[in-house]
């Protein structure tokens, strides 16, 4: 039977056709796929290739990372130097009786003692006090008049209130404010202590500076010695003269 026969035939050829047909709709769909569908699967690859390296860093404590960063910065800063502090300038040891000089004043510390009261020299104690005295030998060195305290700024004595010394002349015991230029000068410089404040033998530790002249302008005007830098160190022992008596 030609139709019997032909009739199979065409129900075969329609499966075959329908199959064809849902193998290319299959390939049109994938070839159609939308990019991001395509990156998450990419994404999806890499993650499964690197996704050891991320849960070992999740397994690393927070601040052993912040720690290691911080390593790091600290190393190469200190290579350029970033956070290194800038070394003091060295003071050199000066001994008594040697001559310090600077651009106000050429000076010597002479010598240190402790001492009774004494009116023909100017010194008047009260019951239960001696006299520290500082003998410096002075010379102003700058063009204009030298107030006395700019002296003291050169000369700071360890553990001694400056503004608690007085500073006359020897050769009379006359107080002293100003020095002139180019006119040596013999003074004292005298603190009332209690009797048993300083002995004979004590060392005193004093720091010579030098200090800076500055010329006021505009908001500020004048002139005045500042900022004291200290460059001589020096080492006085106290003689009583008491006890040399």
């Amino acid at each position: 039977m030609t139709e019997g026969e032909s009739a199979p035939r065409t129900r075969a050829a329609a499966r075959a056709a329908r199959t064809a047909g849902t193998a290319s709709t299959a390939s049109a769909a994938s070839a159609t796929l939308p990019s991001a569908a395509r990156g998450a699967r990419g994404r999806r690859a890499a993650g499964g290739r690197f996704g050891w390296v991320r849960a070992a860093s999740d397994r690393v404590p927070t601040t052993w990372l912040a720690g290691a960063a911080t390593v790091v910065f600290l190393g190469a800063t200190a290579a350029f130097g970033g956070l290194a502090t800038a070394a003091e300038p060295g003071t050199a040891a000066i001994e008594p009786g040697a001559e310090h000089r600077n651009d106000q004043f050429a000076f010597t510390v002479e010598s240190a003692q402790l001492r009774d009261a004494d009116p023909d020299a100017g010194i008047y104690l009260d019951e239960g006090e001696r006299l520290l005295s500082v003998r410096v030998r002075v010379e102003n060195v700058f063009a204009e008049p030298q107030a006395v305290g700019d002296l003291v700024e050169n000369i700071a004595i360890d553990g001694i209130d400056a503004k608690k010394l007085s500073v006359v002349r020897v050769d009379d015991g006359t107080f002293v404010s100003r020095l002139q230029p180019d006119v040596p000068a013999e003074v004292e410089f005298r603190l009332r202590v209690g009797a048993g404040d300083y002995r004979d033998g004590d060392v005193l530790h004093l720091t010579l500076n030098d200090l800076s002249y500055y010329v006021g302008s505009f908001v500020m005007s004048g002139a005045a010695w500042v900022d004291p830098e200290p460059v001589a160190e020096m080492s006085l022992i106290v003689h009583d003269t008491a006890a040399a008596s």
